[in-house]
């Protein structure tokens, strides 16, 4: 069944069901969202504003993992781990669920504006 479009690249999501879950995928890029309460999250029409926490550490290794997640340059990496700046700004909730799903296994936590009230783990 198709949901909506990808807020990333714009082609149809699809879905699928997974316990008690729905899973959307895009048919194009490497969007995945998982929710428990799949017509709340689709119709979030907030716009969030996404920010990494402060890190201990901004090491060559952070960021170049922070760079191959994001699939963006090691300086530019480093220069957002620095200086704090957004790392997304007015995304969907599915958007900020594909972001922590991304970032969260390499350590990163992300602060999010306005309080995003949907599950994130």
């Amino acid at each position: 069944m198709q949901v909506e479009k990808c807020p990333q690249c714009g082609s149809p999501l699809v879905a699928r069901t997974e316990g008690g879950c729905l899973v959307l995928k895009c048919t194009q890029c490497a969007l995945e969202a998982v929710t428990t309460d799949p017509q709340a999250l689709i119709s979030d029409e907030t716009a969030y504003s996404v920010r990494l926490r402060p890190v201990k550490e901004i090491t060559p290794r952070v960021s170049a993992s922070l760079a191959v997640a994001l699939g963006i340059r090691a300086q530019t990496a480093r220069d957002l781990l620095r200086q704090g700046g957004p790392i997304a700004t007015d995304v969907s909730a599915v958007e900020v669920q594909r972001l922590h799903g991304l970032l969260s296994p390499l350590g990163f936590s992300l602060d999010i504006k306005p309080h995003f009230r949907w599950a994130l783990d």
